[in-house]
């Protein structure tokens, strides 16, 4: 999770909440003065670190992957939103029609849940259920289910967001939370490696194998489990496939002094970049190299 502290309980469709979704909207009074979305931002970026959840590698990892997927597209406009208060008071998402994805990286899902509050989750709930797309990674991940097993510990946060059924984490096989370990994944017919830092799974040890929506990848490790998902609008994953190598992380041989190598990333970010413009209809440039940004 760039160190989770993880998330909740049952399927709960965004389809089936939308009604209450839209009533709480015209009762919450926001004012978009201090919102830093333009007009034509693309994709806003939840970037509160400390006690707004967000890791600080999962942050700088994030603001790589984008600098680099943006470059060769003008068209993909992102900004960071660095407060709680941006999700949960200023910027209201369905005002801004050009705003295609919100993104929730990595961190301690508990204190992202208490900081955007139930405010906050609407904000997202309503966006969601309007059109808008959602991506999670690891605590992102955690924070898009109602309740989640951490590691014998049943836990249910009424501030999330309750779009997938429970989950469980850390994945012991991989690596025991607070470790964090490079790990083998298959996405189609390609093999990655990519960072594992506590995310969730599903049929290990406390819950059913069975996920909605379409698998991406999957751990090679803990049966296949699923590492990546689509689920209509929403794109979780579990490992962190922004990671950078040696950017607040090393590993002990045999890995990579720095977890992964450059190649790794490079895949790892293609990937990612591919599988949102799937989950976005978008058009958007895939950078065959790193670049600049090595």
């Amino acid at each position: 999770m760039n160190g989770p502290i993880c998330l909740r309980a049952a399927l709960v469709l965004v389809a089936l909440c939308g009604a209450a979704w839209a009533s709480n909207a015209t009762a919450r009074a926001r004012s978009t003065a201090a919102c830093p979305l333009a007009a034509d931002t693309a994709i806003a970026v939840y970037a509160a670190l400390d006690a707004g959840g967000v890791g600080d590698n999962s942050h700088a990892w994030t603001r790589r992957f984008f600098e680099w997927f943006s470059e060769p597209n003008p068209s993909l406009t992102w900004v960071e939103l660095p407060d709680p208060q941006h999700v949960s008071r200023d910027c209201v998402f369905t005002e801004f029609p050009s705003l295609k994805l919100y993104v929730q990286p990595g961190g301690d899902a508990y204190n992202q849940s208490i900081s955007l509050g139930p405010a906050g989750r609407d904000n997202i709930l309503e966006y969601v259920f309007r059109g808008g797309h959602y991506m999670g990674t690891c605590a992102g991940f955690y924070y898009a289910v109602g309740a989640y097993w951490w590691f014998n510990e049943f836990l249910a946060n009424s501030f999330q967001a309750h779009w997938f059924p429970t989950v469980e984490g850390p994945i012991r096989e991989i690596a025991t939370y607070p470790e964090y370990a490079p790990t083998a994944i298959t996405a189609g017919s390609a093999s990655h490696t990519m960072l594992y830092w506590g995310g969730p799974a599903s049929g290990l040890h406390y819950t059913t194998p069975h996920v909605p929506g379409s698998i991406v990848a999957s751990f090679n490790a803990a049966d296949n489990t699923p590492a990546g998902v689509q689920y209509g609008n929403i794109l979780l994953w579990s490992p962190h496939p922004e990671a950078v190598e040696g950017m607040g992380i090393s590993c002990p041989p045999p890995h990579p002094a720095g977890c992964l190598t450059a190649a790794q990333r490079l895949q790892n970010w293609q990937l990612l970049a591919r599988q949102i413009n799937e989950l976005l209809s978008t058009e958007w440039i895939v950078p065959s190299s790193l670049g600049a940004h090595v």
